[in-house]
């Protein structure tokens, strides 16, 4: 299995089982690790925990150190192409994946409500319901039935 560390929004890092074995990590207390890694120890101290994002701020030999686990899945469905996140931009609503549009359920200026169904996406031979995030008027639609979209294209703009 391999997971993903990202450092700082700039550093990525890939961990395997092996890696694990190999780093020497005491827990002092429910904040606070000591971790002896390569030879070099480091005091580390839990600064917040964002658990349902894996998201984690540290405080590492006094150094601030903001790291993001991405899971052995998330891991795999970033190499597929696939995005974590359907909207990019607030109003711009974007294909998360490569795929085909099945059905275009709004047209320009409808108004719809967080939840409603806008478009339904096949990728992988799954049907995926992009949905409206919040409540908000259709201004464009971007894409017709049978048209194929690539990752991050738009495919509508909302307004407000």
């Amino acid at each position: 299995m391999i997971y993903k560390a990202i450092i700082n929004d700039d550093q990525e890092f890939e961990i395997v089982e092996a890696d694990m074995e190999q780093i020497d990590f005491v827990e002092k207390n429910d904040r606070v690790f000591h971790l002896l890694l390569s030879s070099k120890g480091h005091l580390i101290r839990l600064v917040h925990a964002d658990y349902a994002h894996r998201t984690f701020h540290y405080e590492v030999d006094g150094h601030p150190v903001c790291v993001q686990l991405k899971t052995p899945v998330e891991v795999q469905i970033d190499a597929m192409g696939y995005m974590s996140r359907a909207a990019i931009a607030d109003e711009d609503i974007r294909a998360p994946m490569p795929g085909l549009v099945l059905d275009v359920r709004v047209k320009n200026g409808d108004r719809v409500k967080k939840g409603d169904p806008l478009i339904i996406l096949e990728a992988m031979k799954m049907e995926n319901v992009i949905i409206a995030a919040h409540d908000a008027v259709i201004d464009d639609v971007c894409v017709v039935n049978g048209q194929s979209v690539d990752k991050a294209e738009v495919l509508l703009h909302l307004t407000g």
